[in-house]
């Protein structure tokens, strides 16, 4: 009996693994962010300057819809307020929409309760990958958009 165990050890420890490598394989790098923190305009601007695509920032533009998903997915895991703002982007943008979410963050804009979105998104329509940066910022309340803008 003792060798099959022996035998089995390995292969328990590759399936571990594998396990852990396709777990991370399969995270987006969605940053969430809940602080109410008091920010200006610029603060939000420089925030979405700032704002590291991770690996999204190497995807192509193909793979937007299936990383907008996963994004959108993850975003519904902080509970029910981005539950909330992760419906309301599926409702108000197309469906082929190109923008992925990389960092979500709850803020005070100006003293205005807000939701500040930066997302990875082509430069252009001939741009095969989603190196721009667009941001939002949403009214935390009834998602109108009180401003966004395409950085480079």
């Amino acid at each position: 009996m003792k060798p099959r165990i022996v035998h089995m050890i390995p292969v328990a420890v590759a399936w571990a693994l594998l396990a852990v490598i396709a777990t991370g394989c399969a995270s987006t790098t969605l940053r969430y962010r809940d602080g109410n923190r008091a920010l200006t305009r610029e603060n939000v601007v420089e925030i979405a300057r700032e704002t590291d695509l991770g690996e999204v920032g190497k995807a192509s533009a193909s793979e937007a819809q299936d990383l907008r998903t996963q994004a959108l997915t993850e975003l519904r895991s902080h509970g029910q307020d981005a539950q909330r703002l992760a419906d309301a982007l599926t409702a108000q943008l197309p469906s082929d929409y190109a923008g992925v979410p990389v960092y979500v963050e709850a803020a005070n804009v100006e003293g205005r309760a807000c939701w500040i979105v930066v997302e990875a998104r082509p430069a252009s329509d001939s741009e095969s990958r989603l190196s721009s940066r667009r941001y939002w910022v949403f009214d935390r309340d009834d998602f109108a958009v009180v401003e966004s803008g395409t950085l480079p």
